[in-house]
Parts: structure tokens; C-alpha cells; sequence
């Protein structure tokens, strides 16, 4: 079954290298395919923040009861199955929150005690197979709490606490606290690459970290406050705003550390998949498009706005023409 979807993706993502290279109307020459993504089995708003690129997804509803509380479901769609199912939290553990999600289908969670404090972050396996596992991931000596941030491919985790930024590594060992010089601290931490790579939001700009190696991140001539989004095979994508009065915002793409070229037609670039293609926006308040590298290859139909985009190519988001939870495929060739 992965099988299938990899040499899919891998056709699609061939087809989109020779449009660019070859052809400047790219973004005529792709269509997407719409696949309403199926209720959850309970109400409530629906945010998905996962995906496995072989169409199984994780994500949450949440709505408020008669009392005014969050009352907070962690639920898993299985490709193919009519609803979205209801996974229990981990034993006196509530409101699971997932944050992400690994091809393997391992997701990252944050969970809550009974009186609403902090929980602690689990990792949890198997759920699309079945009843999963939950494993609890350990805080470092000296932090009060822990927010989960992303988990890459080898089940690596990072997050973010009261003593700084935090990595545990997939094959169970001590968490790693990482260390930074004195004149740095953390603002956000914000991706992980599946090399262990670590994407941080500095005071004094977007870094990357590992193996104890900090790397700032090209500037963007002629611009202010970069920011970078998402990290994937040493990609990243992000933004920066120029620095007249009007402060216009620039996608920017960073093929390596060192070096930072504009996305064409591209104000946000917001993720990356690990075949390159990028998901983003115009401007501001338009709706989600998709680039191939700094290549643009066109709007998502239907003023959809965009949450994420997975291996598979697909990205899933919310369209205006109902709100509802869409997953669009391409067709390029």
C-alpha cells in the first residue's frame, strides 16, 4: 500500500521538475482533484495537524459544554473509513491535543491533567492500525512544563519549555536541552527535519541547530524581520517584509543555510514537503497556493485556505465554498 502512494507521488513530483524546467506556464498545467475529508464521530470544530501522506490523517474537535468548558477529542481518519475516530487519552490523562504527525503515523501530543494544567507530552503509535500505544516522553530535569512542536520521520520529537528548547531523540534516549550561547535565547521553536535538524525562531533572527552545531540562516537583502516556517531535507521556507513604510511581506526560500532566494508571486511561504513543493500565499489574505521550489503552480480552487501539505503531494485545508475539511490531489503532465 505505501508502495503505491510513493511511486504515485514520485510521478507527480517528476511531471512538476520537467514543467518548471521546461515550460513558464506551469501553473496552467496542473488540476486538483477535491476529496471532502469524512465527518469525525462527534461534533465540534475540526482542526487537523497531521498527516502520513498515505491518507490517513490526526487532529482534534473541540467545542465548549453548558458550563463553558473545552471539552477536547483526539480523533484519527483512516483512509477509506466513513468517520474519523475517537482515540482515549492516555490513562488519567485529558484533552489529548495532537500537534503533528510522522509517516509511520506516530503523533505528538500535548495532554492536560484533571484540574486543566499541563499533562506532560506522549507520542502515540499505532492508532491508525487499531487501538495504539501511547509512550510518555520524559521533561528534563529542571523545566516546570513542555509544549510538543513537531516529530520528523525517525520518530525524533522537539518542544519547547520553561528551560529552553528540548529534543527526544526516536530511539528513547535522555532528552537532549540544547544549549545556546549567552547572548541567545529561544523565541520559538518551530520545525524538525528528519536528520534531527532543529529550525529556531533566536532573538535575533532564524537558526538552525544540531548535533550542538547553531547556524543562522541567510538574511534576505533589502529586508527585515525573516522568518522561517517549515524545514524538510534541508529546505526551508518563510517570509520577510520589506523595509520601506508599507512593509510588504516576501516569501522566501532557503535551498541551504547560506543561501536565500525570493518565491515568485509569493508573500507567506508556510510549508514543505520532503518532494519540494511548497504551500503558501499571494498576498496576505489570499487564498492557499502551491509553488514547486520558488516555482508558483497555482491557486487551490475555491478560495481554500491551506493547513498542510503531505507527501503524497496532496494538501489539506478548509474551503469557502463550505468550510469544510478538503483534501485536494493534483494531476500535472
Amino acid at each position: 500500500m505505501w508502495g503505491k502512494f510513493v511511486v504515485r507521488a514520485a510521478v507527480v513530483t517528476t511531471a512538476l521538475s520537467s514543467l518548471v524546467s521546461g515550460t513558464s506556464a506551469a501553473a496552467q498545467s496542473c488540476t486538483w482533484k477535491a476529496t471532502p475529508l469524512p465527518p469525525a464521530e462527534v461534533g465540534g470544530y475540526v482542526h487537523v495537524v497531521g498527516a502520513t501522506g498515505t491518507g490517513n490523517y490526526s487532529g482534534t474537535t473541540r467545542w465548549a459544554d453548558p458550563s463553558g468548558s473545552l471539552v477536547l477529542h483526539m480523533v484519527l481518519w483512516n483512509r477509506g473509513e466513513p468517520v474519523g475516530r475517537v482515540h482515549a487519552p492516555p490513562p488519567g490523562r485529558f484533552r489529548p491535543s495532537p500537534v503533528d504527525e510522522n509517516q509511520r503515523g506516530t503523533i505528538l501530543l500535548d495532554t492536560q491533567t484533571a484540574d486543566g494544567m499541563n499533562g506532560g507530552v506522549f507520542t502515540y503509535s499505532g492508532g491508525h492500525e487499531g487501538r495504539g500505544t501511547y509512550r510518555q516522553l520524559p521533561t528534563p530535569a529542571g523545566f516546570t512544563y513542555v509544549w510538543p512542536e513537531a516529530i520528523n520521520n525517525r520518530g525524533d520529537a522537539i518542544g519547547r519549555g520553561s528551560g529552553g528548547a528540548v529534543l527526544w531523540p526516536g530511539d528513547g534516549g535522555a532528552p537532549v536541552v540544547i544549549s545556546l550561547p549567552p547572548d541567545k535565547h529561544v523565541v520559538q521553536v518551530v520545525d524538525l527535519d528528519d536528520d534531527g535538524t532543529v529550525l529556531l525562531y533566536l532573538n535575533d533572527g532564524p537558526h538552525l541547530w544540531r548535533a550542538g552545531t547553531l547556524t543562522q540562516l541567510a538574511q534576505p537583502a533589502g529586508y527585515r524581520f525573516p522568518w522561517a516556517e517549515a524545514i524538510r531535507g534541508g529546505k526551508i521556507v518563510g517570509h520577510a517584509r520589506t523595509t520601506d513604510e508599507q512593509a510588504t511581506y516576501q516569501g522566501f526560500f532557503w535551498p541551504a543555510p547560506d543561501k536565500v532566494v525570493p518565491i515568485q508571486d509569493n508573500a507567506l511561504g508556510e510549508g514543505i514537503n520532503e518532494n519540494g513543493l511548497v504551500i503558501g500565499r499571494a498576498s496576505v489574505y489570499s487564498p492557499g497556493g502551491v509553488w514547486f521550489g520558488t516555482h508558483p503552480l497555482g491557486e487551490i480552487p475555491d478560495n481554500s485556505s491551506i493547513r498542510l501539505i503531505s507527501d503524497d503531494n496532496s494538501v489539506l485545508g478548509t474551503s469557502s465554498a463550505g468550510d469544510n475539511n478538503t483534501v485536494w490531489h493534483p494531476t500535472c503532465g
